[in-house]
């Protein structure tokens, strides 16, 4: 009973692990978009200022 749980148990646990991996990278991505958009909004804003 102990084998025939156990890769079951392994599996599910490297399928969450393989997903948690996938949105990471996703929610990684999408931040360093927003922070881009941010960044350059705020140089545009700040060159506007100085001129």
């Amino acid at each position: 009973m102990a084998t025939q749980i156990k890769p079951c148990t392994f599996s599910i646990l490297q399928r969450v692990e393989i997903l948690l991996g996938f949105y990471s990278v996703i929610f990684a991505e999408s931040l360093c978009e927003v922070a881009e958009i941010g960044i350059s909004d705020f140089i545009a804003y700040f060159g506007y200022r100085v001129k």
